[in-house]
């Protein structure tokens, strides 16, 4: 057993990824610690095993790499020695079979690289997003390079396709990328350590951080204005016209006596009452008037 790599699942089971290299073939060990029989998979019946890829003449496994992703997936990083290139696999935990991955029918696989001979000395990291990472030495170029895989927009959201994947140099300074390692920042950021085979020196290279998915904000609903009541109009009194204004009075408030050209000094009560008649309805219809237009 060859190219051996350790992760813990979503579960807290231990996983491990490695090249069976009787059968060249890669494969893949886990064990349920809560069925274990201590405990803590310290027994060969722990654990189950599977070939992950690896069928007929096919030589795989080189230089395996394991994390686990957002949904706490196993996912492997590893070359393909037959065709040169670098590949990746992936067991959703919540389809598989006996929900331990240890079908081969469990896994997906893919080629992520094929540019030349390229995938040696692969490592596998998860970002904040729950992405994977891979850095890996271009043995056709003597470069670095790393691939990405968008989980969210992936074909079949298990990143199982080749289109789902971006790749780039990312030191191309002489021979450089053997032994590399891949991690995250604190801030989101792909950080590898590697070997620079030309001064013979150690080095780190770092990434920008992956951007987190911005959720689309929930617009906020502009209210309604309370429509402001047109206010009341003020109304002046319409002054009576003719009526008691027209009238003298006396002294004790009545109507005062008026001399006739007969000399008579009796009010002309008939002139006086059809003179208040008169200016009563000419005030009641100035007022309704006022007020219809009003409520108009």
């Amino acid at each position: 057993m060859y190219y051996t790599s350790i992760a813990v699942d979503g579960s807290g089971d231990p996983v491990i990824s490695y090249r069976d290299g009787t059968n060249l073939a890669l494969k893949f060990a886990i064990c349920d610690i809560s069925a274990s029989v201590n405990g803590n998979c310290d027994q060969t019946v722990d654990w189950r095993t599977v070939t992950v890829d690896g069928v007929g003449e096919e030589n795989m496994g080189y230089w395996t790499s394991i994390s686990v992703d957002a949904n706490g997936d196993p996912v492997i990083s590893y070359y393909d020695w037959t065709n040169g290139h670098l590949k990746f696999a992936i067991c959703d935990l919540s389809e598989s079979t006996n929900g331990n991955c240890d079908q081969t029918s469990d896994w997906s696989t893919v080629t992520v690289d094929a540019e030349g001979q390229v995938g040696w000395e692969t490592s596998i990291a998860v970002d904040g997003n729950g992405d994977p990472l891979i850095s890996y030495y271009d043995n056709t170029n003597d470069d670095l390079k790393f691939a990405i895989c968008d989980l969210s927009e992936s074909t079949n959201g298990n990143c199982d396709q080749t289109g789902d994947w971006s790749t780039e140099t990312v030191d191309s300074a002489g021979v450089v990328g053997t032994d590399g390692s891949i991690a995250v920042g604190a801030s989101g950021e792909p950080v590898i350590s590697y070997h620079d085979g030309t001064n013979l020196d150690l080095r780190f290279a770092t990434g920008s951080a992956v951007p987190s998915p911005t959720p689309t904000p929930t617009p906020t609903p502009t209210p309604t204005p309370t429509p402001t009541p047109t206010p009341m109009p003020t109304l002046t009194p319409i002054p009576p016209v003719g009526g008691m204004a027209g009238v003298p009075v006396d002294g004790s408030g009545s109507p005062a006596r008026a001399a006739d050209g007969s000399g008579s000094s009796d009010p002309p009560y008939a002139a006086i009452a059809g003179g208040i008649a008169a200016a009563l309805l000419l005030v009641g219809a100035g007022g309704w008037y006022v007020r219809r237009r009003w409520v108009r």
